[in-house]
């Protein structure tokens, strides 16, 4: 959006220069040329700094959430350095023999797919065509169901309505510390 208001100027400018230059000087004076494009000037700068103040109040609420965050990981931290071993929690899984439920939470399973994206253009000219075009491929995250996500002590697992997945901590933490 902010790179648009340069363009946006110089658009403005050519059509209304174009504009003067039409009329041979008749209908479109310099004062008019100048006060549009000043009007055109202020509109662009005022959504400059409404798109600037909404930007940092965005950065400001991700700065609460990353906060909060922090602190409650710090409390989990200073519990667990007190009692010594994890705080256990009843889950709604079947737990293996020797498995204690750790953290049950409402959880989304995304994946990222990929997708392109191609613009070009061309004609044809005496029969033989002209033109061309790019493509570029993107990755982009994409819902893929709801449900819940439960930590044991053995065990990440993801029980959602139309998926389900379960991953060995032993698999993930020896692909951490490879």
């Amino acid at each position: 959006m902010r790179h648009l208001f340069p363009s946006l100027l110089l658009l403005s400018a050519v059509i209304v220069l174009g504009a003067s230059r039409r009329s041979k000087g008749a209908a479109l004076d310099d004062e008019v040329i100048v006060i549009f494009l000043v009007a055109i000037a202020a509109i662009a700068i005022l959504i400059y700094i409404i798109n600037s103040i909404r930007g940092a109040s965005a950065k400001a609420a991700m700065k609460e959430k990353m906060e909060h965050a922090r602190l409650e990981a710090l409390r989990f931290f200073s519990d667990l350095e007190k009692r010594k071993k994890l705080h256990t929690v009843d889950v709604n899984i079947v737990l293996q023999r020797g498995e204690a439920g750790l953290l049950q939470e409402p959880s989304n399973l995304l994946e990222t797919r990929a997708y392109r994206l191609y613009g070009g253009g061309g004609t044809r000219i005496r029969g033989v065509y002209i033109g061309g075009g790019a493509s570029e491929s993107y990755q982009r995250l994409r819902n893929i169901d709801s449900g819940t996500l439960v930590l044991t002590n053995r065990r990440l697992v993801f029980d959602g309505g139309a998926e389900n997945r379960a991953l060995n901590l032993k698999d993930i933490l020896s692909e951490l510390l490879v």
